[in-house]
């Protein structure tokens, strides 16, 4: 993705929308039926990984937007 040529607007929805869904996750990885079953957990977690890494990478790129703007 190129988030140079980004809005701040689009970057702050996506934001939004990672924590929305990393809320979800965390909901998901409290649930005991998610525990029980391993291959569920396993894509539950890589799911967070991947979503709270992408989230770190949003936020890095709309501090720069909006320096930039």
């Amino acid at each position: 993705m190129l988030f140079r040529s980004r809005k701040v607007e689009d970057l702050e929805q996506e934001i939004a929308d990672s924590e929305e869904r990393i809320a979800e996750l965390e909901t998901n990885l409290a649930d005991p039926e998610v525990h029980r079953d391993g291959r569920r957990m396993a894509e539950v977690t890589a799911d967070y990984d991947n979503t709270t890494s992408q989230l770190e990478m949003l936020y890095a790129h709309w501090e720069e937007a909006v320096e930039l703007n």
